[in-house]
């Protein structure tokens, strides 16, 4: 921390996870680097020494994405060996705990190609490897 207490240097995970909570709160389109700079507590400078644009810090985020919200559930249902208690574990998720999300959003800006091929993977590739297990 700085004397002014901003952080003194910012990982790239940390602005991922800026940049996956700003598009939550306000969208795809709406992604900045100033905004998740502001977020952050420092300068856009920073942003430079770890993505070269703004399309860079959104594959990031998206990655994050993946790994925390589309691998781990996996992993979390595939865990319950139980078809029955696994559906009901689903169903539970999808209808009860799961709040307003990144996924509304990232579905809204689908017609992003990159966006598009995130929500792809998460789809079909996760969907094809646990239907067999419900």
């Amino acid at each position: 921390m700085s004397p002014a207490g901003r952080p003194v240097q910012t990982t790239p995970e940390e602005w991922a996870q800026a940049a996956l909570a700003e598009i939550e709160r306000a969208g795809v389109g709406a992604l900045a680097v100033q905004s998740v700079a502001r977020a952050l507590g420092v300068s856009k400078g920073g942003f430079y020494h770890h993505f070269a644009d703004r399309r860079e810090l959104l594959l990031a985020a998206l990655a994050l994405w993946e790994e925390c919200y589309v691998e781990q559930l996996t992993l979390r249902f595939e865990a319950v060996q139980d078809p029955r208690e696994r559906l009901h574990a689903l169903l539970v998720h999808a209808g009860i705990e799961l709040e307003p999300t990144v996924i509304v959003h990232l579905m809204a800006a689908a017609d992003d190609p990159d966006v598009q091929a995130a929500l792809s993977r998460a789809a079909y590739s996760k969907r094809i490897a646990f239907q067999p297990k419900i």
